[in-house]
């Protein structure tokens, strides 16, 4: 049996780094799952093809609404990702 007292210093802090590294790892990857499973609703996707002159066939857009959206009475923010890309 090598004790890992028996490696060269070098190598026994590489290989503590390493079981930092998958401990944080881990960690990170607990928190995330935790959180994905307590996430609250994510509102409402909709895809809608826009008729344009701009270009020769109907534009996709995806526009996400937030969570209870039907019942707001004021005027909510409204943010645009132009990203370039297409949906469909």
């Amino acid at each position: 049996m090598i004790s890992i007292h028996s490696f060269p210093s070098r190598y026994s802090s590489l290989l503590n780094t390493r079981i930092r590294i998958g401990l944080v790892m881990v960690a990170m990857t607990g928190f995330l799952l935790f959180f994905a499973a307590h996430a609250q609703p994510s509102g409402k996707l909709l895809n809608l093809q826009l008729e344009t002159t701009l270009v020769p066939s109907p534009a996709s857009v995806d526009v996400l609404l937030p969570p209870g959206y039907e019942q707001f009475n004021d005027p909510i923010p409204l943010f645009i990702w132009l990203h370039g890309g297409s949906s469909g």
